[in-house]
């Protein structure tokens, strides 16, 4: 306990951690959960319009996807986010033709008549014959198909009056075409097909949208919902931070105080876990004193009796605190192995890989299983969350065991090193030795 309270005292002397605790508040004061600017309340009786669901009807994504990858290809401008960053693509003539290839199968029209579109874009606007069908070049760069024939194989779903949809193409070819079209974009697109939901929204139903809040106030009395969306936003930077933090502690023993950490004073299984221990603790305190700042906060806004008193803290301890053992395990690995900074780069890749890389979502759960940093992007969608809780335990459970095991790992490499037995490009023996 001793070495506890020594480890913990000199971390708060250190200025990344404070200056990483800045960022944490900034961050989630930012993104609007400082506190939340939503608030929770009962549906009524028409404003269900005004909410989106997916339809998960083909008959209703596959002309609206169609028509948006169709005026994408008419201007030559795409938007996607390969790696949740906004990328904006513009096709080189032969991809260009590739798409055409592809909007052909899709559409039933030539790639040749689909390129002669394309190439008329610039702010022209007129007809031209398409299959006897007068195609109509809009101000806007978007394409209008008339004629009996065109009108006849364009389906009356939403966006479908753009460009018309092959009569007879089944989901799974149409699936698969929109896979290659995402793969010519460069990933990250709304073809990809867990973006495919994105087409063919309907409005929620009433009784939908009342049985969501019913479950939601049943279950998660209003902080559950609120600690969740806390929770979404506070892994972001939880799952980057902390490896600033221990890198920096162990960059100050190398400068200052190697030599007395190499005696045989100190167990290395009580100095490494002792560190380890006050590096969770003092990073996951402010965790706790937000949400218990936010509780106080909610009962004030929808009473005391309504809410859960113990939401936000239940919450934090199941999503947060594995993603902090696990990145503040992994960062002291690496930097008691190496004696560099080395850690903060490794996580910093980690890190955008996996939470700005993934594309899931709500839709398809791809990231309620993560390792790092599990997403639930949304104040409602209790019964969503529901479905997808053991996939949330199971990568929770995970990354608490990982944790251990890499702990373990950096006992027994610092151990080694006490011993002259481990060198990082000879950085080490020297140290063991003094």
């Amino acid at each position: 306990m001793k070495l506890f309270l020594t480890e913990c005292r000199r971390l708060l002397h250190s200025a990344v951690y404070w200056l990483t605790l800045l960022c944490l508040v900034f961050f989630l004061a930012s993104q609007g959960v400082l506190p939340d600017d939503k608030t929770i309340e009962e549906p009524q009786p028409g404003a269900e319009q005004s909410v989106l669901v997916p339809s998960n009807d083909p008959a209703l994504i596959m002309p609206e996807a169609v028509s948006a990858l169709y005026e994408g290809f008419v201007s030559n401008n795409f938007s996607t986010y390969p790696h949740g960053l906004i990328k904006h693509v513009k096709l080189t003539a032969a991809k260009q033709g590739q798409l055409a290839q592809l909007l052909a199968q899709l559409t039933g029209l030539s790639a040749e008549e689909l390129l002669a579109a394309a190439n008329a874009e610039g702010g022209q606007s007129g007809a031209f014959a398409v299959g006897g069908d007068d195609l109509q070049l809009n101000p806007d760069g978007s394409v209008t198909i008339t004629g009996g024939a065109a009108s006849a194989a364009a389906p009356d779903g939403p966006g479908s009056a753009g460009v018309p949809l092959r009569a007879g193409l089944a989901w799974e070819e149409f699936t698969g075409l929109m896979e290659q079209a995402d793969r010519l974009l460069g990933g990250g697109s709304d073809w990809a097909v867990d973006g495919l939901s994105g087409y063919g929204r309907v409005p929620a139903t009433y009784d939908a949208l009342l049985e969501e809040y019913q479950a939601s106030l049943a279950h998660d009395r209003y902080t559950g919902a609120h600690a969740r969306l806390f929770c979404d936003y506070a892994v972001c930077m939880l799952s980057l931070l902390p490896a600033f933090t221990a890198a920096a502690f162990f960059w100050q023993d190398r400068r200052r105080i190697a030599p007395v950490l190499y005696t045989r004073r100190v167990s290395g299984a009580a100095l490494i876990c002792a560190r380890f221990l006050a590096l969770v603790a003092l990073q996951f305190l402010p965790v706790l004193l937000l949400g218990g700042w936010l509780t106080v906060h909610y009962a004030a806004v929808y009473g005391a009796a309504a809410i859960s008193w113990t939401a936000f803290f239940t919450t934090s301890v199941f999503w947060l605190l594995p993603t902090l053992l696990l990145v503040t395990a992994l960062s002291l690995l690496v930097t008691v192995a190496t004696g560099t900074p080395a850690a903060v780069a490794l996580q910093a890749l980690w890190w955008f890989s996996e939470l700005m890389g993934g594309t899931g979502g709500l839709s398809d759960g791809s990231t309620y299983g993560s390792l790092l940093a599990p997403r639930h992007n949304s104040l409602g969608q209790y019964l969503v969350f529901q479905q997808q809780l053991p996939r949330l335990a199971g990568g929770r459970l995970l990354a608490a065991v990982l944790a251990v095991l890499l702990t373990a790992a950096a006992v027994a490499v610092f151990e080694r090193k006490r011993k002259g037995g481990f060198s990082w490009h000879g950085r080490f023996a020297s140290a063991a030795r003094s």
